[in-house]
């Protein structure tokens, strides 16, 4: 997680307990929202091309220690979302290798 140490972990536990305590208790007829927002991001990386149509959302350029390019496009907000550009993408280059991760 983002929150390394046990005590900022406590800090943010006690906060979120007593704020929402605060909000049942002076906000009469008001429901809080229950949805829980996701951080995860997924990506989807091709390696071995230099650069894509931009259509498919930004590109970042990465080079490995082997020195193969990899461009990574996205962000995506679902795994369905990146694995439409997957297969859009292995039309176009089906002898690349295509992966979707998650940042």
């Amino acid at each position: 997680g983002f929150i390394k140490d046990n005590a900022s972990r406590l800090s943010l536990k006690t906060f979120s307990e007593d704020s929402r305590s605060l909000f049942t208790t002076y906000n009469k007829n008001i429901e809080e929202k229950t949805v829980v927002l996701s951080l995860t991001q997924y990506f989807v990386t091709i390696a071995g091309v230099d650069s894509l149509d931009s259509k498919y959302g930004k590109e970042e350029i990465t080079t490995d220690s082997s020195g193969t390019k990899h461009v990574l496009i996205g962000p995506f907000p679902t795994k369905d979302a990146a694995m439409e550009v997957v297969t859009a993408l292995k039309l176009i280059y089906p002898d690349k290798v295509l992966e979707v991760i998650v940042r």
